[in-house]
């Protein structure tokens, strides 16, 4: 594996490459082109830099992106946009390429109509201020950006295509605070939510508001936002072999669950809550994630099908038994087959026997033969 985890090989390579940089007030020219050179991938907190790049250069085996979400408040709309640092071997699910830029966008019309594409990018800069980025990928009739103001409580996200005619603006107020996989924001703390896969959740939960105009056609909603962050020293399929990410929002509480195994079934978990912004709970434990339905195979696999829902159970200990069942009403992307699927849907939460309903997103790679 091409690529340097320690503290000291990541010290070191600085020194040598001084262009690079995990610290605050940092601008990235990332190429296009894929590097040989091997990859110093960031796996521990720093005091700062939160949402920056944490893969320095990217080589053919690693992948990192920035993702950025919305779902309107009556589940009818949603978008999506993605910017990748990745090639085809690190991340497949972005197509064959040796290219490493590339910048996705789907969503779905209140009519039910979908739309999804994702384009080569030729140049990217991400600059860093403290823990806020900017990022810009640009090429040919291609200009997509986002920026982060006042310690990442805000971001706007900018589209400006003309080969796929998609122009327009996706902007979020987070109402949570960012947090690490398995605790709040500190220095020190592990980075990895499971074995070579690593995750920064700078917004939770959002007010969001969506105005784009796609091939002539308004996309304007208000509803809930998300965004964050994923890296990984090795391909994706090599560490993942099955995945089931979402976040969403009943009454007053934010939330955000993650389960995952390997292949060789090792699971991991993370979780995050909050009631009207104040954390309730927030760490690795407690929590499992389970297909309901039909459909419902666990371990899944590639054939196992699409389930029905999903049911979240979080023992909160003194907090009580949190459950929350998701209702998977509108499929807004499938990508080969079974082995990848995005909800948007209800939410229905029982605490403490009071029900709560609200709105959310997740999604589902059953990659396991």
């Amino acid at each position: 594996m091409n690529v340097i985890r320690s503290a000291f090989g990541v010290a070191l390579y600085l020194l040598i490459n001084p262009v690079y940089s995990f610290h605050a007030d940092s601008v990235d020219i990332i190429p296009s082109t894929v590097s040989t050179q091997q990859s110093i991938v960031q796996t521990i907190s720093g005091n700062n830099s939160f949402d920056g790049p944490k893969i320095h250069p990217i080589n053919g085996s690693v992948f990192e992106w920035w993702y950025f979400d919305a779902v309107s408040n009556d589940q009818k709309s949603y978008v999506s946009v993605v910017f990748y640092t990745t090639t085809g071997n690190g991340f497949p699910f972005i197509g064959n390429t040796t290219q490493v830029l590339s910048v996705e966008v789907t969503g779905n019309f209140p009519n039910g109509s979908t739309f999804e594409a994702i384009l080569p990018a030729e140049r990217a800069e991400v600059t860093t201020v403290g823990d806020d980025t900017s990022g810009c990928f640009d090429g040919p009739g291609l200009k997509w950006n986002w920026h982060s103001s006042s310690s990442m409580s805000t971001y706007l996200v900018e589209i400006d295509s003309q080969e796929l005619g998609i122009q327009g603006s996706l902007s979020l107020k987070s109402t949570s605070p960012a947090h690490n996989p398995c605790g709040p924001i500190q220095a020190a703390q592990s980075l990895e939510i499971m074995p070579h896969v690593f995750w920064a959740n700078a917004v939770p939960d959002a007010d969001a508001h969506a105005a784009f105009t796609i091939g002539g056609s308004a996309l304007d909603f208000d509803g809930v936002g998300y965004h964050d962050k994923n890296w990984g020293d090795q391909p994706f399929t090599a560490s993942v072999g099955s995945w089931v990410w979402g976040h969403g929002r009943v009454g007053p509480f934010s939330i955000v669950w993650y389960d995952a195994l390997t292949h060789s079934h090792t699971e991991t978990v993370s979780g995050y809550l909050t009631r009207d912004g104040d954390v309730v709970a927030d760490s690795c434990s407690g929590l499992t994630v389970r297909p309901i339905g039909m459909n419902s195979t666990y371990p899944p696999t590639s054939t196992s099908g699409i389930p029905e829902g999903f049911s979240i159970r979080w023992n909160l200990g003194d907090g009580g038994l949190w459950v929350v069942n998701t209702t998977n009403a509108s499929v807004v992307v499938a990508e080969a087959g079974d082995f990848y699927t995005r909800w948007t849907g209800g939410l229905t939460a029982e605490v403490n026997g009071e029900i709560f309903e609200g709105v959310g997103l997740w999604e589902a790679f059953d990659l396991m033969p």
